[in-house]
């Protein structure tokens, strides 16, 4: 078009260019015509020239893009190739795998087999029991990991009422660094965290249903390691053969086919607690026989954190609740009359003679006065009148009433946890069905 353009100018340009030359230089409004069509003629070959360049700067780029064109073709093309490639490799790779799952499948161990692993693992495993010794029982506890840290699982009742605490760790030595303690909510379990290093730490097994007949392990009596079943079980503890729970309290129990921790032996928390079976030698210690039981431990466990030191103290405020309650006991068993105290008296529902308990107590401020009495029933009592006998026998007593009034106000003022809240609650009744006794018999003197 622009040629087309040009070569009009160019006619028009010649055609004006003849009545110049015929009518001569002198015409002005021609020669302004003439320059004026000059000037057009110029404009539009610059146009034309701009235009010609813009042409060739388009045919160079339309080269480019065709190359670059031509060079991502030949990329996709080598794309295509290299996707059609990985798509038959995987192919391959995904036969190899399902030849190989049949060929695993084929040769599954067995599950004796499996159990050999597991008892192997848990042989394994058994130097992360260690054995925690108080002044008043001793219990075990397990090294596990849990929580991002590392902790001595123990049952709460085995560490209950101590002053003091000795851990030996798995291969000999002490523990000596420690820090959080936590009881579990609902459970005789506490845990105590290990700030130093020690191995092996016990990994607890994953939540699961667990098959009855599983195969467990664990210790018996004489702390060797036997095979159990589970037959039943709830979501915190299980059933299991009867000697893991005549083994020691705080023995770990295994899984059978994964070596894993499952559980602990502990105390069952509904267990009535014995007033007099503690008074043979006045100490808490660890029981044995069917109030034992396995809690589990692949669950989820609500841990409430205290101190230590206020947890000890606890038990040691609940034994020492128990032992002037038994003392009451023996005081009323004691039935002094003209001939003296007498000590062979037997206690009220116990096995248990006054003079088993009362001869701990022989120079206490409290029992020290029924002593002196029965010396002077000796020399006196059968001359005395009733009235200086009741006065008498009143006044041995008058200790032991006051002292034990006021320990029970303490006593039941006490803010116990929730592992102590009940027994605090039953040493307390016990408390009040002695001094109703010790009472009674005071009144009809």
């Amino acid at each position: 078009m622009i040629s087309t353009m040009t070569q009009r100018l160019c006619a028009v340009a010649v055609v004006g260019l003849v009545p110049l030359t015929l009518t001569g230089c002198g015409n002005t409004e021609d020669k302004e015509q003439i320059e004026k069509l000059d000037e057009e003629i110029s404009s539009l070959e610059k146009k034309l020239s701009a235009s010609d360049k813009d042409r060739k700067d388009l045919q160079e780029d339309f080269k480019k893009s065709e190359s670059a064109l031509d060079k991502a073709n030949d990329e996709v093309r080598d794309l295509k190739r290299r996707a059609e490639s990985a798509e038959r490799e995987l192919e391959r790779y995904k036969q190899r795998e399902e030849k190989a799952l049949a060929e695993q499948s084929r040769k599954k161990p067995s599950k004796k087999e499996l159990e050999a692993q597991a008892k192997a693992l848990i042989d394994a495993h058994m130097g992360g029991m260690v054995e925690i010794k108080g002044d008043e029982s001793s219990v075990h506890g397990l090294v596990v990991a849990a929580d991002d840290k590392k902790w001595i699982y123990t049952a709460a009742s085995g560490i209950s009422g101590n002053s003091k605490l000795e851990i030996t760790k798995p291969g000999g030595g002490k523990l000596l660094k420690f820090g959080a303690f936590e009881i579990a909510e609902g459970s005789d379990l506490a845990r105590l965290e290990i700030k130093e290093e020690v191995d092996p730490a016990l990994v607890i097994a994953e939540p699961s249903d667990l098959e009855s007949r599983l195969s467990v392990y664990g210790l018996d009596d004489s702390e060797e390691l036997i095979e159990a079943r589970v037959y039943g079980g709830e979501a915190e503890s299980l059933k299991v053969g009867t000697k893991l729970t005549q083994g020691p309290k705080g023995g770990p129990v295994f899984h059978g086919e994964t070596g894993d921790l499952l559980g602990i032996v502990v105390d069952g928390m509904t267990t009535e607690r014995p007033l007099w079976k503690e008074s043979e030698t006045l100490r808490s210690r660890s029981r044995s026989g069917s109030s034992l039981i396995v809690c589990r431990l692949d669950r989820e466990i609500t841990w409430t954190a205290m101190s230590i030191g206020s947890f000890l103290e606890e038990g040691k405020a609940i034994a020492a609740a128990d032992e002037m309650t038994r003392l009451i006991h023996a005081c009323v068993a004691v039935a002094p009359d003209r001939t003296g105290v007498n000590f062979d008296g037997e206690i009220e529902g116990s096995d248990m003679k006054a003079s088993d308990i009362l001869n701990q107590y022989s120079k206490s401020t409290s029992v020290r006065p029924l002593y002196g009495l029965d010396k002077w029933l000796k020399v006196r009592g059968n001359r005395a009148s009733q009235v200086d006998m009741s006065r008498k026998i009143s006044g041995a007593f008058s200790m032991i009433v006051s002292t034990a009034k006021k320990d029970t106000k303490e006593f039941g003022e006490k803010n116990f946890s929730s592992f102590h809240r009940s027994s605090a609650a039953q040493s307390l009744e016990w408390r009040k069905e002695a001094q109703k006794k010790l009472a009674d018999y005071l009144g009809t003197l």
